[in-house]
């Protein structure tokens, strides 16, 4: 299995905006397109914002489905701190969410 090390990837201990952000999108849609599977390690980052994780994890969900995601990538936990899991788990919720209403809309459409 594949590691991303973010903090190497982005060049920077501090995760703070969508710019920053693309690299680790563009890694994770190569990974799964490659079908191959990948770790992702948050360790060493001071900051995450939900911008970060917004336009790298949760922007996944549009293009992907949560069973493909799974598949494929590996979000290790242990590299992130209690506020840095959660903010992640509520961006994962909330992609979730909008795909779901999304799909409700299109079939009462």
């Amino acid at each position: 299995m594949k590691k991303i090390i973010v903090k190497d990837l982005i060049k920077s201990d501090s995760a703070t905006s969508p710019e920053k952000a693309e690299p680790l999108y563009n890694a994770l849609v190569e990974s799964v397109n490659n079908e191959e599977k990948v770790s992702v390690d948050f360790s060493n980052l001071v900051t995450i914002t939900t911008a970060f994780f917004n336009s790298s994890i949760g922007k996944l969900y549009s293009t992907y489905s949560a069973d493909t995601l799974n598949k494929f990538i590996k979000l290790d936990g242990k590299t992130l701190t209690t506020l840095q899991f959660d903010k992640l788990k509520l961006v994962m919720q909330n992609a979730k969410s909008k795909l779901s209403e999304n799909d409700i809309q299109e079939e009462i459409d």
